[in-house]
């Protein structure tokens, strides 16, 4: 197995802002990939909880849980919980899922959004 690992960077020197594409093709051997496994589970396990838990608390409060106001708190305490989500998973990947999540949420229910 093979991951491809896609850097967009950019560089501002004296005149022009540049915008470059770099590619890495990483091979894991069977230790890293179970790792890697293990990561994309522990971000996608964390994603589904935390919107199931917003989807119940808009139901009946018409509100949502934001990650300063509550998520992040709820998230310590899950991994405490759920002691798979310790192992291998760096605390930033499950922060950054449920940060995405609330981008996500804010999107979709953004009244001067245009659809399409």
């Amino acid at each position: 197995m093979s991951l491809l690992l896609i850097i967009y960077a950019t560089s501002i020197n004296k005149y022009v802002k540049q915008y470059r594409r770099l590619n890495y093709r990483l091979y894991p051997n069977k230790e890293q990939e179970q790792m890697f496994a293990q990561v994309i589970g522990n971000v996608r396990y964390v994603w589904n909880h935390f919107l199931t838990v917003n989807i119940d608390e808009y139901k009946e409060t018409k509100k949502f849980i934001y990650y300063k106001s509550g998520m992040s708190k709820q998230l310590t305490q899950l991994k405490k919980e759920k002691d798979f989500l310790s192992t291998y998973t760096a605390a930033h990947a499950l922060q950054n899922s449920i940060m995405d999540l609330e981008k996500a949420i804010k999107a979709s229910y953004n009244p001067n959004m245009n659809a399409g």
